[in-house]
């Protein structure tokens, strides 16, 4: 699987660009705000549907205009493919719209058809926070993996997602009427549970296989901090939900916690790990996100690398080092000189010198 170009039209910074990509490494180079990040976020919208930036999806739209437009031109296993997204800003020419278009060769498909035609795995600095931040980010880090290699999983977190702010609204309700509706609660109960269930299967599945992703570098393991769903803990939660008002239990609030696998203990990277111990444990959470991508779609997905160079130490820029040969590898940089270790005959340069944009 690899990526030959893509073209961006009113797409942060970019009103109508095309960029091509080697089969193996291409180098972005450029100053700060030049847009280098920008082209990673493109593709990996086209991997997962969303991005890796944007808490607000229309915030990918150019300044002032009502679209963006993402093509990417793909190879994988079902031969070439064009993968387009469109993201509206809710009107065109004064109508309102959908948010978000997704199209395989020029035929709209839902999301959950769309997501999974092209892997990718991004690694950024700002990956630090997959220990050091909210249980959120970490839960997103497995459903930005699970999606892309298995529809039931999508369709099960999208339905489940509906299903809890339903049934967060009947909570909410009922707290502030101070009644309770049983038949109605009993309907998203079901929901809630059901999919909630196959959440959990797939989540414990992906953390089973990174736990066993052993090397001489690395030494790390997952503790799956799950909030089980099911009838019995939800009628032991329910006069606790009803004075909270929201869904108490399930895996919308589970967690993951990386510790460092000693022989003696678990040691959690995030309350005693130094940093560089925390560095280099999302540096292993990356390495098997890759190797289960690749498990699980017997192809090997895109690696994009976003200015990470800098924020690394020899010793771990060295174990990038000798994952990149394994992969297509897209890396941004504003320094050449951390690509000299990684140059090669077929290496390719795409080279930036943008004025920022006030949506970049």
């Amino acid at each position: 699987m690899f990526i030959q170009n893509i073209k961006l039209h009113n797409f942060r910074v970019y009103n109508d660009h095309m960029f091509k990509f080697s089969p193996t490494l291409t180098t972005i180079v450029g100053p700060n705000t030049a847009g280098k990040t920008n082209i990673l976020e493109a593709i990996y919208l086209l991997a997962t549907g969303k991005s890796f930036r944007a808490l607000v999806e229309k915030a990918v739209i150019a300044h002032e205009s009502e679209l963006a437009r993402i093509e990417g031109f793909i190879t994988n296993q079902n031969g070439k493919q064009e993968l387009t997204i469109i993201t509206t800003n809710g009107t065109t020419n004064g109508t309102r719209t959908a948010g978000k278009r997704y199209l395989v060769n020029g035929v709209g498909k839902q999301k959950s058809n769309f997501v999974g035609e092209f892997n990718a795995v991004v690694f950024s600095p700002e990956d630090i926070q997959l220990i050091t931040g909210s249980p959120a980010r970490r839960r997103n880090f497995l459903d930005s993996v699970l999606i892309q290699t298995d529809r039931k999983y999508a369709h099960a977190l999208t339905e489940y997602e509906k299903a809890i702010r339903r049934r967060n609204k009947l909570l909410y309700r009922m707290r502030e009427e101070n009644t309770l509706r049983e038949d109605e609660l009993t309907h998203w109960d079901s929901l809630v549970i059901m999919h909630g269930q196959i959440i959990t299967k797939f989540r414990e599945e992906c953390i089973s296989f990174l736990n066993n992703q052993h090397t001489p570098e690395f030494n790390f393991i997952l503790n799956y901090d799950h909030s089980a769903i099911s009838k019995e803990r939800l009628l032991k939660y329910q006069q606790a939900e009803l004075s909270a008002g929201y869904t108490l239990v399930g895996p919308h609030r589970d967690d993951i916690i990386l510790c460092l696998n000693n022989e003696k203990s678990k040691i959690n990277l995030d309350q005693f790990g130094s940093r560089g111990e925390q560095r280099m444990g999302v540096l292993w959470l990356k390495y098997g996100e890759l190797k289960y991508l690749e498990h699980q779609t017997q192809e090997k997905p895109v690696l994009l690398l976003d200015d990470i160079f800098s924020e690394l130490d020899k010793q771990h820029r060295q174990l990038i080092q000798n994952i990149i040969p394994g992969y297509q590898t897209i890396i941004t940089t504003a320094n050449e000189h951390y690509l000299t270790d990684i140059a090669s005959t077929d290496m390719q340069t795409i080279r930036l010198n943008i004025k920022p944009d006030l949506n970049d």
